[in-house]
């Protein structure tokens, strides 16, 4: 399990090649430390997000060998070099930063970032 993020954490450059694969979100909390139940949220099962090539984006869970399909999409990674934006197909947001998160720390097996009140440790799905 990862640390829980810290605010003195400087965010960090992130490219396409760092975010492509799967990977299994192991932990959320509000931005006020609060735990959010990763099951309340998308049922029972593991959920992930994989980031595919040109651009794309999925989001699944797998429960007990079956994988079910979230919603999917395209991302970009902003100017800054730290913010993913996800523009999920067949939503409309009020303000496009809804889906942006911006990466705090990232290596070959984990990506802590944060965005829209929420804070999120990710792990590489092998």
């Amino acid at each position: 399990m990862l640390s829980i993020i810290s605010p003195f954490v400087i965010s960090q450059v992130v490219s396409e090649k760092d975010l492509h694969g799967c990977w299994q979100i192991v932990e959320m909390k509000s931005e006020d430390g609060k735990e959010i139940s990763i099951n309340d949220l998308n049922g029972p099962g593991i959920f992930i997000i994989c980031f595919l090539n040109e651009n794309r984006f999925v989001s699944k869970v797998e429960n007990d060998g079956v994988s079910t399909e979230l919603g999917s999409g395209n991302y970009s990674i902003l100017k800054d070099g730290k913010t993913i934006r996800q523009k999920q197909d067949g939503i409309e947001l009020d303000s496009e930063d809804d889906m942006d998160m911006e990466v705090l720390i990232i290596d070959a097996n984990n990506i802590q970032m944060k965005g829209s009140g929420v804070k999120m440790n990710l792990r590489k799905k092998i």
